[in-house]
């Protein structure tokens, strides 16, 4: 693997050489992270400095250099390791704060929030992220925050239904931006310039099907090793959401006595004032259930083990956050991302 090194602009450096090991490991909708690991050699350190950044040429995402360790024991050379995560994990370095002065309203229980307006959820990601790093379409919170080389891009096809006014509490802008993209499922990844960008682009993206064209199958000895879970424990087909003042009953199932099988979902963090009208809010904790209901399954894959030879190729057939079809036995099938 060929690593080089990028500085603040994204613009390429020099070759990373003199390392043993390296895993690059590209997430979703998650921190990718990195490992390099080395004997002991300062003059890597030196070329990796901590807060400096660094990519490959299969792949345009870009990470940062967050640790080195230097590991020493009794008899032997000291080694080396320098790990880091994916860029956009610097958006642990701001805070949604509401105000400037980052303090709660005194004025009775109600806390300051952060308000985003009617919109796709991955919009609003996008506004979040803007608000407090980029400043391109809707200013910037804190003042010298701005990364003028910075630009945020949204690929995802469609719109929600509905699109909703959401209401954050301050705190980290990244865990916010999760939160907002785990609505959509969509994820977020780095983009360092090249032909068609001169910017660090952060790109928010939603992952293709492609569970029809793309299939990894147990008859053609594509799987290593899959485990299979038959359980009813988790299954519920009818959801009772609470909010913090009112709730509401998803019901999607005919179901009755003992096939009726409730799931209990605290919504008590949405608050009713995300919007003038109160059908906002309902609509948001019919979603929240609806949310949790999709999450119990009857029938689970787990843990599959990919064999090398299998047929498809990681950027031909499928990308980060792609869903491809597992085929397994015992008449089992399902999507994974």
């Amino acid at each position: 693997m060929d690593i080089f090194t990028l500085d603040q602009y994204g613009t390429q450096g020099k070759l990373v050489n003199g390392f043993k090991n390296m895993i690059w490991t590209e997430r979703y909708r998650a921190a990718g992270d990195f490992k390099l690991s080395a004997a002991y050699n300062p003059k890597l350190m030196e070329l990796l400095p901590l807060g400096s950044y660094i990519s490959h040429f299969d792949t345009r995402e870009m990470m940062e250099v967050q640790d080195h360790e230097i590991l020493k024991k009794r008899g032997k050379p000291p080694t080396l390791a320098i790990t880091g995560r994916s860029f956009e994990t610097f958006l642990e370095c701001r805070v949604a704060a509401p105000n400037t002065g980052g303090f709660r309203n005194r004025s009775g229980d109600t806390a300051n929030v952060f308000n985003l307006g009617k919109a796709n959820s991955w919009h609003q990601a996008a506004v979040l992220i803007e608000r407090h790093l980029t400043g391109s379409d809707v200013g910037i919170m804190w003042s010298g925050d701005t990364v003028p080389y910075f630009n945020v891009v949204e690929t995802v096809p469609g719109n929600e239904d509905p699109t909703l006014g959401r209401i954050f509490e301050r705190g980290n802008v990244y865990e916010r931006v999760l939160e907002l993209l785990g609505i959509g499922d969509c994820g977020i990844k780095s983009r360092r310039p090249g032909v068609d960008s001169s910017t660090i682009d952060l790109i928010i993206h939603k992952g293709v099907d492609r569970s029809e064209t793309a299939v990894i199958s147990a008859k053609l000895d594509e799987l290593d090793e899959v485990g299979y879970f038959f359980s009813n424990r988790k299954h519920r087909n009818w959801a009772f959401v609470c909010g913090k003042y009112t709730g509401r009953v998803v019901r999607p199932t005919a179901d009755t006595g003992v096939n009726r099988r409730w799931v209990y979902v605290d919504a008590s963090d949405i608050e009713e004032e995300t919007s003038d009208d109160n059908e906002t809010y309902i609509e948001q904790l019919i979603a929240r259930g609806t949310q949790a209901l999709a999450t119990n399954k009857l029938v689970e894959i787990t843990n599959p083990v990919i064999s090398p030879t299998n047929t498809l190729l990681y950027g031909r057939d499928y990308d980060v956050g792609d869903t491809v079809g597992i085929t397994g036995d015992f008449n089992v099938s399902t999507k994974m991302r």
